[in-house]
């Protein structure tokens, strides 16, 4: 399978992935449909394009991800823990070696194997499982009972294969606008947030040692990078910077149960997202979740650098920029609909960031009685978020803060390079 351009994608029967992939893609086509016929019966602007539709399937079908992580799957500088019965096979595996090449010979060839196994290191890496592998017909999958991103970072107890499209993965998912590229830390300025973010990363991978950094008004709480490495298995790519990946949902979501959908939701608005609020109504006039992602719009046009901006309107609403809308806002946009959410994908503004790319911002927004339906339905993590939903409620600054072509995770980082 590839995509028109010719690019080699990867396996996507249903047990190398762990979920059906083909009645994925046969669910976001379907909520898909729904959402242009929503669009027309109300009479919103920007209906939605198919070619926005095709720029989600792209980056899906080149990546699926996969709901069902195994060893190999995770990169050869990750290292596990095996339990009694893995060393003991490890054991057997160096007597081997040694029958082989002798002790001298094995000892050059696979050191840390010797080392793991007379209990000298706690670890071993999976660089070294696959070179056994290849050699014999050995697994010590069903083994591992601990993993750690490289030899010397923070461990947490697990068992392979690892699922990753149960709720609290869903939830951690959801979280990746906050985090920091680089190094996987969570920021924000809400405590309740903060402490979310913790616990799910708990139930997620098992108790993990976290700590934290008071960046001004920011908490930076830091974790394991193995999130990182089980984000890019998922479907994401880590990489680069999401303004420049432009990932999707992961699309096993569109199998998952609603609990699982309802978890990953409320933590993407919670990270992305918030409420706008209608002073002369005293009430919220949307529920919107935002995205930037860089785009290539028509030389002729003069895009302000940030913080300065143009509106889509004013650069005469060209028609080749609503192809490509941020990918996880079309994916979110249909994973709303699973509860009877309306919303509709609005252009937004264009401006030149710090890196001279061309930049546009994009808008999905929930209006009328379906912010309700969200309040009930979805909702957010924080208090005060959530209390915005309400009628009569306090606005207040701070509602919703569009930090340009950065999550706050990567300002913050950005700040700190």
């Amino acid at each position: 399978m590839s995509d028109e351009e010719g690019t080699k994608t990867v396996e996507v029967g249903k047990t190398a992935l762990g979920y059906d992939y083909n009645h994925a893609i046969s669910e976001a086509k379907q909520l898909w449909n729904e959402l242009k016929v929503r669009h027309a019966s109300r009479r919103w602007k920007y209906p939605p394009k198919d070619a926005a539709f095709e720029h989600l399937l792209s980056a899906w079908k080149v990546h699926p991800g996969k709901a069902l992580v195994h060893l190999f799957d995770l990169p050869d500088f990750i290292h596990v823990k095996l339990d009694a019965e893995g060393i003991v096979l490890l054991k057997k595996e160096w007597s081997r070696l040694v029958a082989e090449h002798r002790f001298r010979g094995a000892s050059q060839r696979n050191e840390p194997i010797y080392k793991t196994a007379i209990g000298v290191h706690l670890t071993i890496s999976i660089d070294e499982l696959r070179k056994l592998a290849l050699e014999s017909d050995v697994n010590f999958e069903e083994h591992v009972i601990g993993i750690r991103p490289g030899a010397y970072g923070k461990p947490f107890s697990t068992r392979l294969p690892l699922r990753i499209d149960g709720r609290p993965f869903g939830e951690l998912f959801g979280f990746y606008g906050d985090l920091m590229h680089n190094k996987v830390g969570h920021v924000t300025k809400d405590a309740e947030v903060q402490e979310e973010f913790v616990r799910v990363v708990n139930l997620a991978l098992g108790k993990v040692s976290t700590s934290t950094r008071i960046i001004g008004e920011y908490t930076s709480t830091y974790s394991t990078t193995t999130i990182k490495h089980l984000f890019d298995i998922g479907g994401l790519n880590t990489s680069i910077r999401q303004l420049q990946a432009d990932n999707p949902s992961p699309l096993f979501l569109f199998t998952s149960p609603d609990e699982v959908v309802r978890a990953y939701l409320r933590s993407l608005f919670e990270s992305e997202g918030g409420a706008s609020y209608n002073k002369k109504r005293n009430a919220p006039s949307s529920v919107d979740l935002h995205q930037a992602v860089v785009c290539r719009p028509p030389e002729s046009l003069s895009i302000p650098r940030h913080p300065g901006k143009i509106s889509y309107r004013q650069l005469g609403s060209p028609e080749n920029l609503l192809d490509a809308p941020p990918r996880v806002l079309t994916a979110a946009s249909l994973l709303l609909l699973r509860f009877n959410i309306s919303n509709r994908l609005c252009p937004a503004s264009l401006y030149m960031n710090d890196l001279n790319e061309k930049v546009m911002r994009w808008r999905l927004m929930i209006t009328g009685t379906d912010i309700e339906t969200y309040r009930r339905q979805i909702g957010f993590i924080s208090t005060r978020k959530q209390k915005q939903l309400l009628p009569n409620a306090k606005s207040s600054p701070s509602s919703f803060l569009f930090r340009g072509a950065f999550s706050s995770g990567q300002e913050i980082e950005a700040r700190m390079t």
